[in-house]
């Protein structure tokens, strides 16, 4: 049995409601092994706030501890709500019984306490092979390391998922599990929300394109980080489960079970109808055969475009007629590209238009749909005309002939969270270009710039 206690200090800004208790303490090393736990984020039971280990971390911090660098920098220690509640308040002091069976999380400071770890397991190697004089000599080593004192900071109210993301801020935390962490905190039906639901699907569908790729945060086998399926800038939604969320909320029927279905129905019919255009090096090549991550946003784009098709058809509910399946493929030839590496998202947006101007072309006349640029306008109001790189709709100007945006966050309309980052903008690398369509304008992405005047030389004065 092991009882924390110590001084409460607090931080409260006069005029706002939030009160937050903290404690400075001492520790050490061996009350820290004995009595703290480290729980690793886990994104399918929406628990723990730890990000896995950084081993070349580590090995920078043994050799700083070894070399007498190490600076006695404070770790961050949370209480679970089970804790809180056994808490034990006397004016302004407290007190908290432990034991080994019950440990408080550790929000920040896993690596300095694992490279001590570390350390003593290699004093430890060899100890069976030394002189007893020395065995005694290295058992001393071993308790001053466990005597070794550490600064706490023990945070008495808030919640461990909270404190860790605060914690991380502007440190190089993986992205995939801060996307990942930032959507369960929140509202269902959010966005993000919405976007997270769907890539648990899909990376745990039983044959799909994305089956077991997706990285939460975490897992070293998966390749896909989660962040870059749910970029939320503007111009990244039609490739973006942001995007897919977007569409949803227009149409409140429409279920994430429903996205792993279309999802699963568009690459069986790609590997048995058209099997070429997803091989490896290929626009449309999925995650699971190692495809790009450009690839993988390129398939939620072709994603979105269906799940906007059903949408508007009503196919939700029944199954996906041979028809349907004879369009889309026939719509994919415009895909049907070689890529080497990555491609700009200038070119991803020029490609996914070309698509979708194949794939709605019908629905003109058969739904009526006023289209721009091959776009229905439909569309363009859930998801921005610049996400499919094209020009503005006429009259959608604000301020000094600026293109309005539509903008779509991570977090709900009444959050206060943090939006997702969006993927850094990747440099151009060499590709295809795609042929153009019929049925859009011939002015490509680059031709929709204003072209600047040229100037004329100025004479020289005489």
């Amino acid at each position: 049995m092991f009882v924390l206690e110590g001084e409460i200090h607090s931080w409260h800004i006069p005029g706002t409601p939030h009160t937050r208790r903290w404690a400075t303490l001492a520790m050490t090393f061996e009350e820290i092994r004995n009595y703290t736990k480290i729980d690793y984020w886990d994104s399918l039971k929406q628990s723990g706030n730890q990000r896995p280990l950084v081993k070349p971390h580590v090995k920078k911090l043994k050799t700083a501890y070894r070399e007498g660098k190490m600076v006695p920098a404070s770790i961050s220690l949370s209480l679970t709500p089970e804790q809180r509640d056994r808490l034990r308040v006397s004016g302004n002091r407290f007190s908290l019984e432990l034991s080994e069976e019950d440990r408080v999380p550790l929000t920040d400071g896993q690596h300095r306490t694992h490279a001590l770890n570390e350390l003593m397991a290699e004093l430890l190697a060899g100890r069976d092979r030394l002189p007893e004089v020395d065995q005694e000599n290295l058992q001393t080593s071993i308790e001053q390391i466990l005597s070794m004192a550490f600064p706490v900071t023990l945070h008495i109210d808030g919640d461990t998922v909270t404190d860790f993301l605060a914690l991380q801020e502007g440190r190089a935390v993986d992205k995939a599990q801060m996307t990942s962490m930032k959507a369960s905190r929140l509202e269902p039906g959010s966005k993000g929300y919405i976007a997270m639901q769907i890539a648990t699907l899909l990376d745990n569908a039983k044959e799909g394109p994305f089956t077991g790729t997706i990285r939460f945060g975490g897992q070293e086998n998966a390749i896909l980080p989660v962040s870059t399926l749910c970029a939320a800038s503007s111009s990244d939604l039609a490739t973006s489960l942001i995007g897919t969320a977007a569409i949803m909320q227009k149409y409140p029927k429409v279920q994430p079970k429903h996205i792993n279905e279309i999802a699963s129905w568009i690459y069986r019919s790609i590997q048995v109808g058209k099997p070429e255009i997803i091989n490896s090096g290929k626009i449309l090549t999925p995650p699971v055969a190692k495809g790009t991550k450009g690839a993988a946003t390129m398939f939620v784009g072709v994603l979105n475009c269906v799940l906007f098709r059903f949408c508007v058809q009503g196919h939700f509910g029944r199954k996906f007629g041979p028809e349907e399946e004879t369009h889309l493929l026939a719509s994919l030839k415009s895909l049907d590209a070689n890529v080497d590496g990555s491609f700009s998202s200038a070119l991803k947006r020029e490609y996914l238009a070309l698509f979708a101007g194949e794939y709605f072309k019908p629905m003109e006349e058969s739904h009526n749909l006023q289209m721009h640029e091959g776009i229905p306008l439909t569309l363009l109001e859930i998801l921005p005309p610049s996400t499919f790189g094209i020009s503005p709709i006429p009259g959608q100007t604000r301020g000094r002939g600026r293109p309005r945006k539509i903008v779509h966050t991570l977090e709900h309309s009444t959050q206060t969270q943090l939006p997702l980052e969006p993927e850094p903008k990747s440099e151009p690398e060499p590709i295809v270009k795609p042929a153009k369509s019929a049925a859009r304008p011939k002015e490509s992405v680059s031709s929709l710039e204003e072209e600047k005047p040229k100037k004329t030389p100025a004479k020289k004065k005489k």
